[in-house]
C-alpha cells in the first residue's frame, strides 16, 4: 500500500515536471515570434522611411528551403531524347555538349553541362492534338520527369503560340530554369532558352539562412548603391537557383526572391548576397 502511494506521487511529479517543460517550451517560442514580428516591422519602417511601400500579399516569415546537391546525369538526357524523339543517335559536339539526333527524321535536342538545353522538331513530330500548348507544354515536361508551371502564354506568328515555363522542385520555383516551347499549325516545333536541373538533387550540408529582417536591409542596401529607384515591393516569395560548373556538379541554392514594380531580386539565403533578375519572370 505504501509503495503504491509513493508511485502515485512520482506519477504525479512527473507530470507536474513535463507540464511546466511545456509551458516553458511555449512560452519561449511566443517570445521568439514575438521578436521575430517585432524585427521585421522594425525592418519594414526602415523601408517606409526611404519611400519603399511593402505591398506584397503574403510574406514569408522564415526561409524554410534547404540546399542540395546536383551531379549531371546522361543517362536522363539520353531518356529525355528519347521521350521526344524515339530511336536517337548521340553526338559528342565538345566541351561536353551532347546532341541527339532521330533516327527516324523527327529532330534533335541538345544538352549542355550548366543545365541548358534545346530541342528543334520536324514536322509531324510532336503535334499538339487536343490539349491546349500551355497543358501540352506541361504534360510533355512531367513526362521527362520535371514539374513545371506556366509564365506565359502568348500567340507567335499567324497560328503559332509560345509557352514559357518555368520548373520547380518540390513545389518552390527554380527561378533560373526556365524554358519556351513555340508551337505552329498545331505542332511543337522547338525548345528554346531551356535550362533544366542537370540530375536529381541530393540534401547537402545545412546552414543558417538569412532572415526575412536582414534580406529586407539588405535589398534597400544594395539597391541603394546601384541606384535603383522603386516605391513599392510588390511580392516577397522564397524559391531556388540552379548553378553548375563545366565539370557537371550543381547547386540548388535557397533564395528570397522580391519583386518591385520596377525590377526584381533575388538574395542568397546562405550568403545574403543580392543579384538582379531577368525581368521576364516576374508575376
Amino acid at each position: 500500500m505504501q509503495w503504491s502511494r509513493i508511485k502515485t506521487i512520482i506519477l504525479l511529479l512527473l507530470a507536474l515536471v513535463n507540464g511546466f517543460l511545456l509551458v516553458l517550451v511555449v512560452t519561449r517560442e511566443g517570445e521568439a515570434a514575438r521578436r521575430q514580428t517585432e524585427t521585421i516591422e522594425a525592418a519594414v519602417q526602415i523601408l517606409q522611411q526611404n519611400g519603399i511601400q511593402i505591398e506584397a500579399e503574403e510574406i514569408p516569415q522564415n526561409m524554410e528551403l534547404v540546399p542540395y546537391r546536383v551531379e549531371r546525369n546522361r543517362e536522363s538526357e539520353k531518356q529525355i531524347a528519347t521521350t521526344f524523339l524515339g530511336e536517337t543517335e548521340e553526338e559528342n559536339r565538345g566541351g561536353d555538349v551532347f546532341r541527339y539526333v532521330s533516327t527516324e527524321g523527327k529532330g534533335s535536342v541538345q544538352f549542355h553541362s550548366g543545365g541548358e538545353f534545346s530541342a528543334i522538331f520536324s514536322t509531324g513530330a510532336v503535334p499538339l492534338g487536343e490539349e491546349e500548348p500551355q497543358e501540352h507544354a506541361v504534360r510533355w515536361m512531367e513526362a521527362i520527369g520535371m514539374t513545371c508551371e506556366v509564365l506565359e502564354c502568348e500567340p507567335e506568328g499567324e497560328n503559332g503560340s509560345r509557352v514559357l515555363l518555368r520548373q520547380q522542385w518540390e513545389g518552390a520555383p527554380i527561378y533560373s530554369c526556365t524554358a519556351e516551347f513555340h508551337y505552329s499549325n498545331q505542332e511543337l516545333r522547338s525548345i528554346t532558352n531551356g535550362r533544366r536541373v542537370t540530375g536529381t538533387p541530393g540534401r547537402d550540408e545545412q546552414a543558417v539562412p538569412v532572415t526575412l529582417p536582414t534580406v529586407l536591409i539588405r535589398f534597400l542596401s544594395y539597391t541603394s548603391e546601384w541606384g535603383d529607384v522603386s516605391s513599392q515591393i510588390t511580392r516577397i516569395e522564397t524559391g531556388y537557383d540552379f548553378s553548375a560548373s563545366l565539370t557537371g556538379t550543381g547547386r540548388l541554392t535557397p533564395v528570397w526572391r522580391i519583386d518591385t514594380e520596377t525590377k526584381s531580386y533575388e538574395i542568397d539565403a546562405l550568403t545574403g548576397a543580392c543579384t538582379r533578375t531577368e525581368d521576364h519572370t516576374m508575376q
